[in-house]
């Protein structure tokens, strides 16, 4: 309704009087104002966003009963689903909320494919903690892969002789190993409390 009019309380002119008092012209811009109300609401349900699509990982871990972790696995799992076509296999413990949960997962993303894993288990506090890592092999050296891919990473010198560490984030580590002459695998491992 586009006015408000109390009948009995009211010395204004209502909506209908107001109309034909101004005869055809004010009848059509309140047509003309209505036609453009609707049609902005219209407009702006047909431009909404769509629905986020359901994360399937979380959903899988939702239906085999986990609760404390859903939070956990759908920060990992978001991220590693982004822009990639994923497969996954899940595994949980039969009491699934109280136990450790992991997942396997094969990420083929535009850089490639890799393999990912996660684990998250429940703490006493009733909050969640887990961990993740990716593994992927580069045709290039690890010197390469560490000069053009991460090169916003600190070097952090090697495990112990061939395996080289570079450091990110508080609890993100990536490790490089030197795979044939020009290859290297790359496994990144994040830990998150």
């Amino acid at each position: 309704m586009l006015w408000s009019h109390d009948r009995e309380n009211s010395g204004s002119i209502g909506a209908n009087r107001l109309v034909k008092a101004a005869g055809r012209g004010a009848r059509f811009a309140v047509f003309v104002l209505v036609f453009l109300l609707v049609s902005v609401q219209w407009g702006a349900a047909a431009e909404a966003p769509a629905a986020k699509a359901e994360n399937p990982l979380v959903k899988s871990a939702a239906d085999k009963g986990v609760k404390i972790c859903l939070p956990r696995i759908e920060q990992v799992s978001s991220h590693l689903f982004k822009g990639a076509n994923v497969s996954y296999q899940l595994m949980t413990a039969p009491q699934a909320d109280q136990s450790l949960s992991t997942a396997v997962m094969e990420v083929q993303s535009p850089l490639g494919v890799s393999y990912a894993s996660m684990t998250s288990a429940p703490e006493a506090d009733g909050d969640c903690s887990g961990v993740y890592e990716t593994v992927t092999y580069w045709k290039n050296s690890c010197a390469d892969v560490t000069k053009t891919v991460y090169a916003d990473l600190k070097p952090a010198g090697p495990v112990q002789n061939h395996i080289q560490v570079l450091e990110g984030k508080m609890t993100m580590r990536m490790y490089l190993l030197p795979a044939g002459e020009q290859g290297c695998v790359v496994i990144k491992k994040e830990v998150l409390y």
